[in-house]
């Protein structure tokens, strides 16, 4: 398993490199073939087309930036930042993890006590989704038990 960085009270986890690549260049690819369009006289289609993926070659290059995206498991609980927006949650407030199918991905779903919706993790982190929810257990396991 491949860890960012560990240390005896936190460990940080990052989303996979091959995962942000692949966004990259798929957004390169579209955002040229709209500028294409552009020159090619297509006009709002073009726009459109270089537009959207425009933005998607941005957030991907943005996932390069350590602080950008990640997952910091702590003793007392976890705080899960995507895109510079980050949000916590004790062990104590939160139930077991487990994977769950999302659209048509497959990620860690949990609830959080006093919520009626599940939440899930917007990423693996280079791991299955199988391995990141029993890593999330384990951490809770040692966090509640404390």
């Amino acid at each position: 398993m491949r860890y960012a960085r560990q240390s005896v009270s936190n460990l940080i986890l990052r989303p996979s490199k091959r995962t942000v690549w692949t966004l990259l260049l798929i957004s390169l690819g579209f955002t040229v073939t709209g500028v294409w369009m552009i020159i090619e006289g297509e006009g709002i289609t073009g726009w459109l087309v270089a537009s959207f993926f425009g933005l998607g070659l941005v957030v991907a290059l943005a996932q390069f930036w350590p602080a950008a995206s990640y997952l910091r498991l702590t003793p007392k609980g976890f705080v899960c930042c995507t895109l510079f927006r980050h949000w916590t949650a004790e062990w104590k407030s939160v139930s077991e993890f487990h994977v769950g199918q999302v659209g048509d991905d497959k990620r860690v779903v949990f609830e959080r006590y006093g919520s009626k919706s599940r939440k899930f993790l917007p990423d693996n982190y280079g791991r299955s989704p199988q391995e990141l929810a029993d890593l999330m257990n384990d951490w809770r396991r040692r966090g509640i038990g404390r």
